[in-house]
């Protein structure tokens, strides 16, 4: 048994998550051939556990069960106890979160899953805590259950295990004929107009959002794709008013760190107010992207996209290249104790006159909105005129005083999935608000994963080591490189786009079009596994068809479309089943059905004015730069195979982008 003074095999280990759990009593090993070779050898199940280094629950269940001897000693006498870093293998984490999924209907972390020595999973749970507690086993009773029937049931569980597999596999590869393909239009204008209204259906008219309970996540490719399907409604459309709505709520609420910039990862109430106050980056890049295109349509929320950028710039961005994963919900062992005030700590910092001042507009009392403490918040009165720039004052003095308390625990992981999101937001929001410097920083983060995260044919998962990249994080730098194309039209970030198109299709590419989670050539899981479901991130499948979309218009070659079609045929019966689920899917059949405007520049005289006309929320437009021209630059708009007479007055062109004869 491990202390600690003799720490377990995790000590040898390079996730930040990992080495939390080094100096557990339990017997902890990572994933990898020496855990399952020695349950084959002992005969015992594996007690799999997976969870992230920002994950609050996480910690509870190490607090309460994996710190404590009782607990240990009955995993370490009758499992063998495997800890995995969902960030490090998303892998690993999405095929057992779908067997946890088939078992119980609902998932999330910290994942909990008995596996038989050859990694069939036979029972999975989330948190439990150490004892029974309001009808739920706890661990204690939930070990020596499984002991028992492992021992005297073997057989039963071992073939529960085979049926899950077979459940879970059973979307992988069809064994049976799909029915026919509709066309796009009929496609977008049913199943895309079904999604649209479900969610519509689901908006809380009160705090925005499209669920009307607690909790509530920022799902913010869903506000994209509603934003897609309203493009040209005016902006007091239902839909751009559930949309604004929303972007106005989670920035007013707690969601967001009104001191330090960026967003936390859902609201535990159903107005936004209360955070559970982990920060993944995940959640701020395609917040910025939400926020972004939203600001493209309407001019608001520059200064909500240029703070969460900055925050992610000055407190995630590693100094080896990308960035960092995951800021903890914790400090001092407390939830929310970073982010949280009280008056006289505003005061103390501000001053008597300033702090009563910043009190009163922010929520700040002694009465507190969160367990005796107060997140600040503008729930219940906006900050506008001279309110916003007595605040623009204050804010970054209460920033600094913050940083003098102990903070909480920085992930420092760089991930390709969520670093190529960031450089995807970052090339957007730079492209919007002719921010220079965030365009550089995207384009230096995509320098960074294409140089430095080759791991053989593909990319790495993890700078550093750890497994080879899913399609979500390779479907991710895609994005990635075709937003950093737009924004700079270097050629360079095209054809690395081509390759890792193609790469794609390589690697992950499986029966009838569809496209695996993991990569051809692992042999350490039962099962790829496929991931169509837009949940808290887009599908690696729903972006692969953005992706593969824009390269379609951006090289003329009509292949990457034919696998986007080929693709959607794949998974049609989970589309028509749920296209609520698969919004981002739905957005690129509004893609494909309803096309550009594609535009080509031709290089010349005024080139950077026609690209400033190019601003404003086309979400399905490509542009692409014709290095060969002369004299005056020129900008050729084309539609449906047709291209209209070239255009050199930047006025012009910004007009027909907006005319209804280009309606898509």
């Amino acid at each position: 048994m491990s202390s600690a003074d003799t720490p377990n095999r995790l000590i040898h280990e390079a996730s930040p998550y990992l080495l939390q759990h080094a100096r557990n009593p339990v017997n902890w090993y990572p994933w990898g051939d020496e855990a399952f070779e020695r349950a084959a050898a002992e005969d015992k199940p594996v007690f799999l556990s997976v969870g992230y280094s920002a994950c609050h629950w996480c910690h509870v269940m190490e607090r309460e069960s994996f710190m404590d001897g009782d607990v240990a000693e009955a995993l370490n006498e009758g499992f063998i106890a495997v800890k995995v870093d969902r960030e490090e293998r998303p892998d690993v984490d999405h095929l057992y979160m779908l067997a946890c999924m088939a078992l119980t209907g609902s998932g999330g972390w910290p994942l909990t899953v008995f596996l038989t020595p050859d990694k069939k999973p036979f029972y999975a749970g989330t948190y439990y805590p150490k004892h029974d507690r309001d009808g739920r086993a706890g661990l204690l009773t939930l070990l020596a259950g499984i002991s028992d029937s492992w021992e005297k049931r073997r057989k039963k569980l071992e073939r529960a295990a085979e049926r899950i597999l077979e459940h879970i596999d059973e979307g992988a590869v069809p064994d049976r004929p799909r029915t026919p393909f509709y066309h796009p239009s009929s496609l977008s204008a049913n199943l895309a107009g079904q999604a649209a209204a479900l969610l519509m259906a689901q908006y809380d008219h009160r705090w925005g959002g499209f669920s009307r309970s607690a909790p509530k996540f920022p799902s913010p490719h869903n506000l994209m794709f509603i934003m897609r399907g309203a493009r040209h409604e005016p902006m007091d459309s239902p839909a751009w008013s559930a949309a604004r709505h929303t972007l106005s709520a989670m920035a007013a609420g707690g969601l967001r760190d009104h001191v330090g910039g960026g967003f936390c990862r859902y609201s535990t109430d159903a107005m936004w107010l209360v955070p559970h106050f982990e920060k993944m980056l995940y959640d701020n890049a395609l917040l910025t992207m939400a926020y972004t295109e939203c600001y493209e349509k309407t001019g608001e929320f520059a200064h909500i996209i240029r703070e969460t950028v900055n925050f992610v710039r000055r407190d995630m961005a590693a100094p080896s290249g990308g960035f960092y994963t995951a800021i903890d919900a914790e400090s001092e062992g407390v939830e929310g104790k970073y982010y949280c005030w009280t008056p006289e700590q505003v005061k103390e910092a501000l001053g008597e006159r300033d702090g009563a001042r910043f009190c009163f507009l922010y929520d700040i009392t002694a009465n507190g909105n969160f367990e005796g403490m107060s997140i600040p918040n503008l729930v219940k009165m906006p900050v506008g005129g001279d309110d916003m720039a007595f605040a623009s004052i204050v804010l970054p003095k209460l920033l600094e005083a913050r940083r003098k308390r102990p903070a909480p625990l920085t992930d420092t992981k760089v991930l390709l999935s969520s670093g190529a999101l960031m450089a995807a937001a970052l090339a957007k929001a730079g492209r919007a608000l002719d921010e220079p410097v965030y365009t550089r920083h995207a384009e230096d983060s995509v320098h960074f994963f294409i140089e430095h995260m080759r791991a053989g044919r593909g990319l790495a998962a993890v700078y550093g080591g750890g497994s080879p990249a899913t399609l979500d994080g390779c479907a991710y730098l895609l994005w990635a490189l075709l937003e950093v194309y737009h924004s700079t039209l270097n050629p360079r970030y095209l054809d690395e786009a081509r390759v890792l198109g193609g790469l794609i299709l390589e690697l992950f590419s499986g029966e009838n079009g569809r496209l695996y989670f993991t990569a051809s050539g692992r042999d350490d899981l039962p099962l790829r596994g496929v991931n169509a479901h837009d949940g808290a991130v887009p599908s690696g499948q729903s972006v692969a068809a953005h992706g593969f979309l824009r390269l379609s218009r951006l090289t003329g070659d009509g292949y990457w479309e034919e696998c986007v079609r080929r693709l959607i045929q794949s998974l049609s019966d989970k589309l028509d089943a749920g296209p609520e689920a698969h919004t981002w899917m739905m957005a690129a059949l509004l893609h494909m059905a309803n096309g550009g405007p594609d535009v080509t520049l031709t290089s010349g005289e005024g080139l950077p004015a026609l690209r400033a006309a190019l601003r404003g929320f086309h979400p399905f437009m490509t542009v692409r730069l014709d290095a060969g021209g002369d004299g005056d630059a020129k900008a050729y708009v084309c539609r449906d195979n047709a291209c209209l007479a070239p255009l050199t007055d930047p006025a012009a062109l910004s007009a027909l982008l907006s005319a209804d004869a280009l309606r898509y």
